[in-house]
């Protein structure tokens, strides 16, 4: 879309304390539009990130037009894919609740199109007010949240995982819907040295809950996104 749509900047940002982990995937897609990785989530602190892949509307002077919710343009594979009966139960229930996560693509090109194409006139660009309605609020938990999340990354560079751990439960207990904070920490404690990252991430002794876990008990996999403009 940054190639097709004249007018359109588009920037992708990859939330991973340690940049090696998202590097080579940017390298691989070899992207020609701006791909940073901010390994301080000061994205996901300003913007309000709680997920991804989550995207904000920027118009030309600065103001935000629409507000941090679930983005994609492509509809995902898992949503299509066949479970075979012989699959082992814990298995049938991970890929059952990720095939029930919503499709948030359904449309959304279409409204980036419209709102590049009309501005402020697009039925999908919102007014400051409407922006400020449609955003999760801030609340004392959640500033507590941000602080505990911001120095387990301060300890866990200092080489301090035990301190991290602490400070990034705090965060978890905090903002339970929070699942960048919760999978960033997961990921760290189930990913193997010199491996990918694992995108699993299942249960550990170290935090409560883990994805499938907490999937479930928000809800299933359908409550994962809030499909924008619904």
């Amino acid at each position: 879309m940054h190639e097709e749509l004249e007018g359109l900047e588009v920037v992708t940002v990859a939330l991973d304390i340690d940049r090696s982990k998202a590097l080579p995937w940017i390298e691989k897609a070899n992207p020609t539009h701006r791909s940073v990785i901010d390994s301080a989530h000061i994205t996901g602190e300003l913007l309000g990130f709680t997920n991804v892949p989550m995207a904000v509307w920027i118009d030309e002077e600065l103001n935000l037009v629409r507000p941090p919710e679930a983005a994609a343009l492509h509809r995902s594979p898992s949503s299509d894919m066949e479970i075979p009966d012989d699959t082992p139960p814990d298995m049938k229930r991970l890929l059952s609740n990720v095939k029930a996560i919503p499709d948030v693509s359904v449309g959304y090109r279409d409204a980036v199109v419209d709102w590049v194409e009309k501005g402020s006139d697009s039925q999908y660009s919102l007014s400051p007010d409407q922006v400020m309605d449609a955003s999760a609020q801030r609340t004392p938990e959640h500033s507590r949240a941000a602080a505990a999340f911001e120095l387990g990354q301060y300890f866990f560079k200092q080489g301090n995982q035990e301190a991290s751990r602490k400070y990034w439960r705090i965060a978890h207990e905090a903002q339970p819907d929070n699942w960048t904070y919760k999978r960033q920490a997961w990921t760290i404690e189930t990913t193997p040295e010199g491996e990918p990252s694992d995108m699993l991430q299942a249960p550990t002794d170290v935090y409560e809950g883990s994805w499938l876990e907490d999937v479930v008990a928000s809800g299933g996999g359908a409550n994962y996104y809030k499909p924008p403009f619904a």
